[in-house]
């Protein structure tokens, strides 16, 4: 219970404004179109795609989240801050501006979208990041969507960039998909990909997956 504060009352008018917001934006990417990949679906459980296009509303979870809304601002704040320090040599890749590149997989033509943070003096990506831990970055997650952004947009490098709380992280990653790598990851199914993947997933309540890496969790423990 909020403490009796004189002057003070509870209030949503900023809260449900920006609810709004967050569920204006989520609905831009719906309905999912089959033959359309973006490249994070490339780096994590190959399930979560087909349950966004199967189970659109599951996604709505995602609009009352404050972590990932906390992880949205520090993008669009330190975007800001790169426009202001490199000022025309950096673009900032804005909302509905994703690069697009097509890949043929036993016989059918797939898109490969994505959309990296920031691009520098036109030939490197930029990708922010915000985590609370830096024990073990970079991420391998993280690292393979770099490598997929410089095949995408054929830069010579992509710089990751942690923000954490104990301070700044950064990585030069400069590796670069090829078509077949990429052609792989979409026929491959890795479910997850990642055992940390299930706990954090909108879906793990239908999905039958993520009950048994959590029933298998419970006998070991």
């Amino acid at each position: 219970m909020m403490a009796q504060l004189r002057g003070v009352k509870p209030s949503s008018e900023l809260v449900s404004r920006v609810l709004e917001y967050r569920v204006r934006e989520l609905e831009k990417h719906l309905p999912r179109d089959p033959l359309t990949f973006y490249v994070t679906d490339l780096v994590r459980c190959s399930l979560k795609r087909e349950y966004e296009i199967t189970h659109p509303k599951l996604l709505y979870a995602r609009v009352s989240s404050g972590r990932t809304f906390l992880g949205e601002m520090v993008h669009k704040g330190l975007e800001r801050v790169l426009k202001e320090l490199f000022g025309d040599s950096v673009k900032i890749e804005e909302e509905g501006t994703e690069k697009s590149r097509e890949v043929e997989v036993d016989g059918v033509r797939y898109a490969v979208k994505g959309r990296v943070d920031a691009v520098l003096n036109g030939d490197t990506g930029i990708e922010i990041k915000e985590t609370v831990s830096q024990g073990t970055l970079p991420y391998q997650h993280h690292v393979e969507q770099c490598v997929l952004y410089n095949w995408l947009y054929g830069f010579k490098r992509t710089l990751l960039f942690y923000i954490t709380p104990e301070g700044f992280y950064e990585f030069e990653v400069t590796a670069s998909a090829t078509d077949e790598e990429v052609a792989r990851r979409i026929k491959e199914q890795k479910a997850p990909r990642y055992k940390w993947e299930c706990k954090l997933c909108e879906f793990n309540t239908i999905c039958s997956t993520a009950k048994t890496a959590e029933n298998k969790e419970n006998t070991a423990g």
